[in-house]
C-alpha cells in the first residue's frame, strides 16, 4: 500500500504537470506562426527536390530506389503541412497523464480502488512524465532551428545595411 504522502505528493505534482503542460502549450501559440514559416520554407526546399527527383524518373529506366526514396520525401513534407504531431498529441496525452494521475490520487484517497490505484498511480505518473519530457525536447529543438533561421535572417539583414552604410 502507497503511503499518504507520496499519493498526495503526486496529486500535487499531477495537477501541476497539468499546469506545466497548458503553460507550455499557450507560450508556444505566439511564437507557432514563426515555427510554421520556418516549416514552410523547409516544405518548399523539399519540394524542389521532389520534383527534380519526378523529372529524373521520367527520364531513368532504373527508377525503383528513386521511387521509394521519393515516397519518403512525400511523408516527409505531408508531415510538415501541419502542425507539429507530437505537440498535438504529445501534449495533449501530457495533459491527460497527469489529470488521471490527479484524479487516481483522489480516488486512492477518498478509498476508491485502492489496491488498483497502488499498482498504477506511480506507473500513470512516470508516463505521464516521460511524454512531457520527450515534448519538451522536441519543442526546444524545434524553436533552437527556427531561432537560428531567424538569427541568420536578422545577420543578413545587419550585414546588408552595415554595407549600405560603408
Amino acid at each position: 500500500m502507497l503511503d499518504v504522502g507520496f499519493v498526495l505528493t503526486l496529486l500535487t505534482a499531477g495537477l501541476t504537470g497539468a499546469g506545466l503542460t497548458l503553460a507550455v502549450y499557450t507560450l508556444i501559440i505566439p511564437i507557432m506562426r514563426n515555427i510554421l514559416e520556418y516549416r514552410a520554407v523547409k516544405y518548399f526546399e523539399e519540394i524542389k527536390e521532389v520534383r527534380v527527383k519526378a523529372k529524373r524518373l521520367g527520364t531513368d529506366k532504373e527508377g525503383s530506389d528513386d521511387i521509394s526514396n521519393l515516397k519518403e520525401l512525400l511523408d516527409e513534407i505531408d508531415s510538415m503541412v501541419s502542425i507539429p504531431q507530437y505537440l498535438k498529441w504529445g501534449a495533449g496525452g501530457a495533459f491527460v497523464l497527469f489529470s488521471l494521475t490527479a484524479m487516481m490520487s483522489v480516488a486512492w484517497y477518498t478509498g476508491w480502488e485502492v489496491e488498483t490505484m497502488d499498482k498504477l498511480l506511480a506507473g500513470v505518473f512516470q508516463l505521464a512524465l516521460v511524454i512531457f519530457l520527450i515534448v519538451g525536447f522536441i519543442t526546444v529543438k524545434d524553436l533552437t532551428s527556427q531561432f537560428n533561421s531567424e538569427y541568420e535572417s536578422v545577420k543578413k539583414e545587419v550585414l546588408t545595411k552595415k554595407r549600405e552604410l560603408a
